[in-house]
């Protein structure tokens, strides 16, 4: 049998000047070995027959060769041959005032078999089709335009699994979206949610990747926790969804699925809410998916990238997470921006882009909003107030300038892509927006004017909503402070308040669910004299958070005369000395009274008085003192029902003091909804507070908007409780009068109204 064809094979068969001919580093011969033949004793080298091919040729096919195993390790950057994939990410579309038109720009990703992106693509490979019309594209480039990331990671307790190297999953992880920050260029902002039961909005969107970097670094997968997805994706989304023009994306790492150990999703939204959220008309925000592990759901993430214009990818090992990561960032970072004017009307419109490259072609299609068209003659608006950047609150005065202001017909505004308002009637140039309940953050505030021949002016600004402000009025600052002393607070808040907090010298002193929220007491004897800071924290129902502080210095009170500590000593002892006596003195009236009238009676019938002791229990001198306070009154309160199948909206349950809701007719409260529980939680007073206290529900108990499981949470005026679903109720507190202070005091000895006073009874009364 002849050998393999190999160097070692050639070496063994051919002479040394042949071996000299061939390159190093070459892995195969082309020179055959023979095993016998009639000519080989006549060949100058005995032993190995001359090669099919000459050594020039044989140098010839091995650089060729090498010249093929370069260009499939770096050919699909500039070449098409390995073209798989295209992928429409987003679509941004504004009104050009100089073209007769809207400006389109549709951000593509091409990808070759393996996922990465393919650079260099000449404008003539790809063609554009709106609405089955094929159309001319303006320009084709690679993007520099600068990005918006937000990261999702999954932090459940599925992420401490561990691979052969013992590495765990939340590890790789960290790791790979640290490397991933490193791959994006300084303008890149970028934002962190982590997600396990809860969402966790970890970073706002940053410019500075080191200082995220380290606070990723920092994250701690939470031990049997299940897997918040759904409801952080749409988290995610509206994050991405601040920055209105631009190249914006969501990349979601996870193990698993939505669920809980029960096997119920976890997220209070479903597949479907968070397509919705990531494909409005005005905004579309791609998500990426990277997929880990045996539990993960390919097929779902597959689906929420494809809907939403992203790419999903699956790691087989902890280790490739790394490598998920790095294609992500080169899709990104090598993007096309095809662009051309659009003259079709407003609406939404279907967008095919196609591109083609050695013979292989790929394509995808996206649907996308288009506004009104603008005419040549748009009328002009502008915004006089707010301003961009400016911080709103409460109700906002916006002013316009409108021209022509004689043509326009009606004015529509915009927050973040959703129509609020359309007016029809004068004045047209200012209107109230509403800004309670915005979330804090950026919103977008857009203005659209359109004349009576349908000619529309546009205008945008980026206006943020604001936290709580807050005010400590008194103490002054550096004020000196002695004995108890009031702490008063200033608070200006757009939303509901849910907590307020007071600390001395960073430590929490005092934290309070419910009103009044302006004002703490302060007992300064229990702080060493000298300097102290004084901090007031205000949370509202959006978890934004206002504070302020103040430094005072508490003073030491003056040491009381002795002497004046003793004379009052003796004072209360010469109370205390009288009224025993007076206390002994009627003890002795009453005993020697029955007695004495038991005698005469006796004297009078012939018999001999008895020398026995009296029957324990004739003189039970016990003093009853009644509870004082015992029958201080509880505030009323009430519930409204917002929604709830089989209830009326507005239908109102009073409340006092302690009150079980649930399915089940023997709860204080009744509500018919199925997916109410039959006890499913209980409302109770104390320390001056209400409290919600879930009883184990199937479906749990939000309130404003926070899940509270197991524990309680404190209850306010216009707090919104939601059992279940489909029911949404609303907590109010009702007035109580303040001069209302009566204590009712009875009497432990209150005399039967059937009998008679006898005005010579010495018996003391306690509570009459």
């Amino acid at each position: 049998m002849a050998k393999p064809h190999t160097v070692d094979a050639y070496d063994q068969t051919c002479g040394p000047a042949e071996r000299d001919t061939l390159p190093s580093g070459v892995s195969f011969a082309t020179c055959i070995p023979v095993t016998s033949s009639p000519h080989r004793d006549n060949h100058p080298d005995a032993g190995c027959r001359r090669p099919l091919l000459t050594a020039r040729r044989c140098q010839i096919i091995v650089a060729f060769v090498s010249g093929l195993i370069t260009l499939s390790f770096f050919g699909p950057a500039a070449r098409g041959a390995s073209l798989r994939s295209l992928t429409i990410n987003s679509i941004d579309v504004s009104a050009d005032a100089e073209q007769p038109g809207n400006q389109v720009r549709a951000f593509v990703t091409v990808s070759n078999a393996d996922d990465r992106a393919i650079a260099g693509l000449a404008a003539q490979r790809f063609t554009a089709i709106e609405d089955g019309q094929t159309i001319t594209i303006d320009t084709v480039a690679r993007t520099a335009d600068p990005m918006a990331i937000v990261l999702a990671l999954d932090t459940s307790g599925s992420m401490l699994a561990r691979d052969g190297s013992g590495t765990t999953a939340i590890v790789a992880a960290k790791r790979a979206a640290i490397d991933f920050i490193s791959m994006l260029s300084p303008e890149d902002r970028i934002a962190v949610f982590t997600f396990d039961r809860e969402t966790t909005p970890l970073v706002d969107f940053s410019l500075d990747h080191k200082a995220v970097a380290r606070l990723i670094a920092d994250i701690r997968a939470t031990p049997k926790a299940s897997t918040r997805l759904y409801d952080t994706v749409i988290d995610a989304v509206k994050k991405a969804s601040e920055i209105p023009k631009g190249r914006r994306a969501v990349i979601v790492l996870t193990d698993g699925t939505d669920e809980q150990a029960n096997g119920l999703p976890r997220s209070d939204h479903q597949f479907s809410d968070m397509i919705d959220a990531a494909t409005t008309q005005t905004i579309r925000v791609p998500i990426y998916t990277i997929g880990v592990g045996p539990r993960v759901d390919a097929a779902e993430l597959g689906r929420m990238a494809r809907l939403t214009g992203g790419h999903r990818l699956l790691a087989a090992s902890f280790s490739e997470l790394k490598q998920m990561y790095q294609i992500i960032a080169e899709q990104l970072k090598n993007q096309y921006r095809v662009q051309y004017i659009s003259r079709a009307p407003s609406g939404e419109h279907s967008l095919v882009i196609k591109v083609r490259d050695n013979g292989n072609a790929a394509h995808d299609e996206k649907r996308f909003w288009s506004p009104p068209l603008l005419a040549r003659l748009a009328p002009d608006v502008r915004f006089v107030t707010p301003q961009t950047d400016d911080r709103v609150r409460g109700i906002v005065q916006v002013q316009l300038e409108l021209r022509p202001e004689d043509e326009i017909a009606k004015v529509r505004y915009y927050v973040d892509g959703q129509l609020k308002n359309e007016i029809r009637t004068p004045p047209l140039d200012r209107f109230e927006w509403n800004t309670n309940g915005l979330t804090s953050g950026l919103h977008v505030l857009r203005v659209e004017a359109v004349t009576a021949s349908a000619q529309l002016g546009v205008a945008e600004i980026t206006v943020s909503s604001a936290a709580p402000e807050v005010e400590i009025t008194e103490p002054k600052p550096a004020q000196s402070l002695e004995g108890k002393v009031a702490v008063k607070v200033r608070i200006t808040s757009d939303a509901a308040l849910s907590k307020v907090r007071l600390f001395i010298d960073a430590r929490l002193h005092t934290e309070r669910g419910g009103p009044p929220f302006d004002l703490f007491q302060l007992n300064t004897e229990d702080l060493t004299p000298g300097p102290h800071a004084l901090k007031v924290s205000v949370e509202d129902i959006y978890r934004q958070i206002g504070s302020d502080d103040v430094s005072v210095r508490i003073t030491q009170a003056p040491d009381p005369d002795p002497r004046g500590k003793w004379s009052i000593v003796m004072v209360w002892i010469v109370v205390i000395v009288a009224a025993a006596g007076v206390y002994g003195g009627i003890r002795m009236i009453r005993r020697r009274a029955p007695i004495h009238d038991l005698s005469l009676k006796k004297a009078k019938s012939g018999l001999v008085p008895s020398l026995s002791p009296p029957v324990m229990g004739d003189e039970d001198e016990t003093v009853f003192f009644p509870d004082i306070g015992s029958q201080a009154s509880v505030p009323m309160a009430s519930l409204t029902v917002i929604t709830s199948p089989g209830l009326d909206s507005g239908h109102v349950f009073d409340i006092q003091g302690e009150s079980k809701i649930g399915r089940h007719v023997q709860n204080d409260i009744v509500i018919a909804d199925k997916s109410v529980s039959r006890k499913h939680a209980e409302i109770y007073f104390d320390d001056n507070t209400y409290y919600l206290r879930d009883l184990g529900s199937r479906y749990g108990t939000i309130v404003n908007r926070r899940r509270i499981s197991l524990d309680t949470s404190s209850l306010f005026d216009g707090a919104q409780i939601q059992l279940g679903p489909r029911t949404l109720l609303e907590f109010h507190l009702k007035p109580v009068d303040p001069d209302d202070a009566t204590v009712n005091l009875a009497s432990a000895d209150a005399q039967d109204p059937g009998e008679s006073s006898n005005p010579d009874d010495k018996t003391l009364k306690i509570g009459s």
